[in-house]
């Protein structure tokens, strides 16, 4: 469903825009929103000075984006948010993570990576993406398309049999013992020369 107003909006439907943050230069805004003292979960501080987000997150804002449905961060991660992933990140200092981690130690502030699990990821647009069509289902929420065999493969299978066949023919064959082999061999044998009487020619 393409949302056209925010009249089309459900009641728990959310959008989150997240911006991020590489070591550099020292952070204006996270000045502005890091008190000295960051509060604990479940309590707060109020910020007295008014913020600028879109002169403070401009450099980010400004750039692409990559949009996708997903869930919240928090138990209960119900799958009612639309995320808006910023491509350029902003900067801050050593100083300032070494701050907000104090506050929010691994693994307190993220979770771990999900599968897509069928979703589809749009860039620099808010309308949902086109359907993509596969040519192979793995279930109601995920799919693929048909793995392509590569046909040299068949001959890994040939020379597996010839080599399977080799073994066997070497491991079965035995030579003929070669006393049994003249004894065998047939043909006619040798006769020495017999005298038949005195005096006459020998035969």
């Amino acid at each position: 469903k393409n949302q056209k107003t925010v009249l089309e909006l459900e009641d728990e439907d959310a959008l989150i825009t997240s911006v991020m943050f590489d070591f550099g230069e020292e952070s204006k805004l996270l000045n502005q929103m890091l008190p000295d003292h960051i509060p604990t979960p479940g309590n707060y501080v109020t910020i007295e000075k008014p913020v600028d987000l879109q002169w403070a997150l401009g450099p980010a804002i400004d750039g692409p984006f990559f949009k996708y449905d997903g869930s919240y961060t928090t138990p209960g991660c119900a799958e009612t948010v639309s995320w808006a992933i910023f491509e350029n990140p902003m900067t801050l200092s050593m100083e300032q993570w070494e701050a907000f981690k104090g506050a929010f130690p691994n693994p307190g502030n993220n979770r771990p990576v999900q599968p897509l699990n069928g979703r589809t990821i749009a860039k620099n647009t808010m309308e949902e993406a086109e359907a993509v069509d596969y040519k192979f289902f793995l279930n109601r929420e995920m799919g693929r398309d048909k793995r392509e065999t590569n046909p040299a493969l068949i001959v890994f299978p040939i020379l597996g049999t010839v080599l399977l066949c080799s073994t066997i023919m070497t491991a079965v064959f035995q030579r003929e013992d070669p006393n049994r082999k003249a004894e065998s061999a047939g043909g006619l044998e040798v006769q020495k020369p017999t005298t038949y009487g005195r005096g006459y020619n020998q035969l």
